[in-house]
């Protein structure tokens, strides 16, 4: 039985940001595959390209911005420092969008997507919609939401001229009301697991997902120490993370992007309740030199935090599928982990 109800998927640009615009990360370079093999065919929208040219411009000036701060007088003394010397040199922000836009056309090229045309829209029953509250309109009719709004039209009077079905990737709320041919999903992952599975065949899926499920101890274990060697930093104090103890963790169903006779890659979302150890240094006791503008006196202060969060591990597993005692796990956590050590009254309740 046939797990895709339909070929046709469309990429909405929050997926590309999801990703932060690493048109080569797992999914999309599987997706590309899919798409190569004529597996699945790839839509994007003549909006959808306007916003992830908006999207990366934006990025990028953030990027820059920040950098910026970096060349600063507080970060001025890396610059005695050789391997730092690429991180301060001006930044030229044109040629980094340049740069991530030609990436894009690249993944757009191999996708083999095809653009949708969002032009013949009927904008009077775009209109119908906002006046009406029907999705992606809701309470509040922001304005935002009119770009969706075209783009679903275009999509659903595609899929209705061609007698066909198509899946909706994002996890923008205005995408996840059903529309008519559209079949909304909020992962990526959840259309690739499906699509592989009637790739490689649902008995294959069935015997590596078996092996795993057998081994949640290797995977919980990987996934633990992968979070645990994250990068941790300390939001509201000048401070370090020195150490992280995991409390609880929650391993979600597993999705299969990747699947062969020895090897497969698993996406699984975690939610995970651990104690931070982090040192900083303290404001309120320390001495400021109001002549010379500096700290004079700071002394290090030291306090566990205690912090919840949910990302996305990805797994490659390795198996030998006449023994179920073959199997072992690596894990990457392409995230970064905010602390904060001193909660306000509102955090705390």
């Amino acid at each position: 039985m046939a797990n895709l109800k339909a070929r046709n998927v469309f990429i909405d640009t929050e997926v590309f940001e999801a990703s932060n615009f690493n048109f080569h990360s797992t999914h999309l370079s599987e997706l590309v595959r899919l798409a190569q093999s004529n597996f699945v065919k790839v839509f994007l929208t003549t909006i959808t390209l306007g916003e992830v040219h908006a999207h990366i411009v934006e990025k990028i000036n953030e990027a820059s911005s920040k950098l910026k701060k970096l060349r600063s007088e507080e970060g001025r003394i890396l610059q005695n420092l050789p391997n730092y010397e690429v991180v301060l040199k001006r930044m030229d922000r044109q040629k980094c969008i340049d740069e991530v836009e030609a990436q894009f056309k690249e993944f757009l090229a191999n996708a083999k997507a095809a653009v949708i045309d969002t032009r013949s829209v009927d904008v009077e029953h775009i209109f119908r919609d906002y006046f009406g509250l029907k999705p992606p309109f809701g309470e509040g009719r922001k304005k935002e939401e009119f770009p969706d709004a075209f783009a679903q039209h275009a999509l659903s009077n595609w899929c209705e001229q061609n007698k066909c079905d198509m899946y909706v990737i994002s996890a923008n709320r205005d995408w996840l009301t059903p529309k008519n041919h559209l079949i909304p999903l909020a992962k990526l992952q959840e259309f690739l697991d499906a699509a592989v599975k009637d790739e490689a065949g649902e008995e294959l899926a069935a015997k590596v997902l078996g092996i795993y499920a057998r081994h949640l101890d290797k995977v919980e274990k990987a996934i633990a120490e992968a979070f645990k060697d994250s990068e941790f930093y300390t939001s509201d104090v000048d401070g370090d993370v020195n150490d992280v103890t995991i409390k609880r963790i929650k391993i979600d169903e597993p999705f299969v992007i990747e699947v062969d006779e020895t090897s497969a890659t698993i996406s699984v979302d975690v939610d995970v309740d651990y104690v931070a150890d982090a040192s900083y240094l303290n404001d309120d006791e320390g001495i400021w030199d109001g002549e010379d503008h500096v700290w004079s006196y700071r002394p290090t202060a030291y306090a566990d935090a205690e912090e919840s969060e949910q990302f996305e591990a990805e797994l490659e597993v390795t198996y030998d599928l006449s023994s179920e005692d073959s199997f072992d796990v690596s894990c990457t956590i392409s995230k970064t982990f905010r602390v904060t050590v001193l909660p306000t009254d509102y955090e705390l309740k």
